[in-house]
């Protein structure tokens, strides 16, 4: 005697759907890693842009302090350094560094070397640097551009001899004295 099985009908194409939700779980997971990997790699550009403008920053205040030990001049000055970029957008970083302004003369022990007095001067000064974005088509000479990152960077200084002149006292105002941040 034969016996026979049940007629499976009902399951007939179970093993396509089974085999359709593994593929569309495969998809989600492949979307959702493409989807990190796009995001992860954006912050990476973002935080190497921040520090690029943080570093430009303090390399305004050594520009500043370099010029005052060698010309020696203490004003303001307006830096803008192109980047080259291989694509279509130009990207320009602004250095915006205040004028070492004289903030603190301590006249109670002067030093002396060759024939000369010299006190010490805590000079402020601050750095604001910018790295800015122009789209195609727009004219880096007149249109506004995109702000892609930017940094303060304010510093006192302490640099012996470094005397006020008459000149240097006089270039700041009280002007100069706002653009100084901490």
């Amino acid at each position: 005697m034969t016996r026979r099985l049940p007629s499976r009908s009902r399951e007939s194409g179970s093993a396509y759907l089974v085999a359709l939700f593994v593929l569309v779980v495969l998809t989600l997971l492949g979307m959702s890693l493409s989807l990190i990997t796009v995001t992860e790699s954006q912050i990476g550009a973002n935080e190497r842009s921040i520090q690029r403008v943080f570093f430009a920053g303090e390399l305004g205040v050594q520009l500043a302090t370099a010029k005052a030990l060698t010309i020696p001049d203490t004003r303001a000055m307006l830096l803008d350094f192109n980047e080259p970029s291989g694509g279509a957008v130009t990207i320009v970083n602004r250095l915006d560094v205040s004028g070492m302004v004289p903030i603190q003369v301590s006249s109670d022990r002067p030093l002396v070397k060759a024939d000369a007095e010299f006190f010490k001067i805590n000079h402020a000064v601050t750095s604001r640097s910018s790295r800015l974005g122009w789209s195609p088509g727009l004219d880096p000479d007149s249109d506004d551009p995109t702000v892609l990152a930017a940094a303060v960077v304010g510093m006192m200084i302490d640099v012996q001899p470094l005397g006020p002149t008459a000149e240097s006292i006089a270039a700041h105002d009280s002007a100069a004295l706002k653009k100084i941040s901490f």
